[in-house]
């Protein structure tokens, strides 16, 4: 039928901000954003990433100090935590790094993207057959963002060398879209996110392209919204 289909928000898995779900080695983990203030204050020493077993509860690690947006990627044997070094006094900034571990404990760290110009909030990275992309939500330079946020997009085929696609595939322009998650199946890419409606309501978008030029808006959007209860 032509009715909405039914989604059920049960609750947060943590009052921070952002989180990922991920399988490692059988188990499901969740790397979590640490933020006590929620986004007050950029020099508290809490901030950070946490990855804790789901079923255990256990905290396995902690890190990423001074960084801020986090989000992951399994790839083959790796978890990559993608993030923005935060420029004081912002979380956001024109530098994504990644942080990437085999063991969930240790960490190596470097650039992923520098962009000058640019200020970049959150990330979220997919694998394709060819390789990997990435859609980054940016509110700078104002003369290459639409209403900000903006989505802009990158692409590498190995997780080290990477290059921005053009400037005119950033999506969308017209309307703000905020904390992109982008996933990918069958040739298309999924762009879910957080857009603003008349009346300063807020709720969850979704998009789809093949080639970042010719953009479809979900039959169903917006796919979240609340309830009368």
């Amino acid at each position: 039928n032509n009715s909405y289909p039914e989604i059920r928000k049960l609750g947060a898995c943590t009052p921070n901000g952002e989180m990922t779900p991920f399988f490692f080695c059988g188990r499901l983990m969740r790397l979590e954003l640490t933020d006590d203030t929620k986004g007050l204050d950029v020099n508290d020493p809490s901030i950070g990433f946490l990855i804790r077993d789901v079923e255990s509860g256990e905290v396995i690690s902690r890190g990423g100090k001074g960084h801020y947006y986090f989000s992951g990627l399994v790839s083959d044997d790796t978890f990559y935590i993608f993030c923005v070094e935060s420029e004081r006094p912002f979380f956001c900034g024109d530098t994504v790094k990644v942080f990437e571990t085999r063991d969930l404990k240790n960490f190596k760290e470097r650039v992923l993207l520098r962009r000058e110009g640019f200020r970049f909030f959150n990330t979220s990275c997919v694998k394709t057959e060819n390789g990997f992309v990435m859609a980054l939500e940016a509110d700078k330079p104002e003369d290459k963002v639409g209403i900000p946020f903006t989505c802009f997009f990158a692409k590498s085929s190995d997780l080290i060398n990477w290059e921005f696609l053009p400037d005119d595939t950033a999506y969308p322009r017209h309307r703000y879209i905020g904390g992109p998650c982008m996933k990918y199946s069958e040739g298309w890419f999924y762009l879910f996110g957080v857009t603003e409606l008349p009346l300063r309501r807020f709720t969850n978008y979704l998009f789809r392209t093949r080639d970042f030029y010719t953009w479809e808006t979900g039959k169903y959007n917006p796919f979240l919204m609340p309830s009368n209860e």
